[in-house]
């Protein structure tokens, strides 16, 4: 098998050099074969984001039509708006943090001191 090592060497010289003449810009950073599942994965999402945008589609969670589905609805909009006000503290709480402990400059990347265990 040494030739087939040779031809793969050969091929990722090759690869290397026209990568070498193309702009630093347009070069992916991600290689193709991570990429291909990747740009699949997107296409998919997108097909299915599309599929359920359908005028015509009969069914629709926010406007229940029985009453087990109304007790549902009557259940869901409290927890709703509960995690939504829950999100939104934290969200605040994570952006005052990053905002309040961010650094102040170059001269701020010093460590402070490192304190292991009970210090008496």
């Amino acid at each position: 098998m040494p030739g087939r090592h040779a031809a793969r060497l050969a091929r990722a010289a090759a690869v290397s050099d026209a990568a070498s003449s193309t702009p630093d810009h347009l070069r992916s950073r991600m290689p193709a074969r991570r990429r291909r599942p990747l740009q699949l994965l997107a296409g998919t999402a997108a097909l299915l984001v599309v599929a359920g945008c359908a005028a015509d589609a009969p069914m629709d969670a926010l406007d229940p039509a029985g009453p087990y589905a109304q007790d549902i609805h009557n259940l869901f909009v409290p927890v709703f708006w509960v995690a939504v006000a829950v999100f939104v503290l934290v969200e605040g709480a994570i952006i005052f943090a990053a905002i309040r402990y961010r650094r102040r400059g170059p001269d701020d990347t010093a460590v402070p001191e490192q304190v292991h265990g009970n210090t008496r």
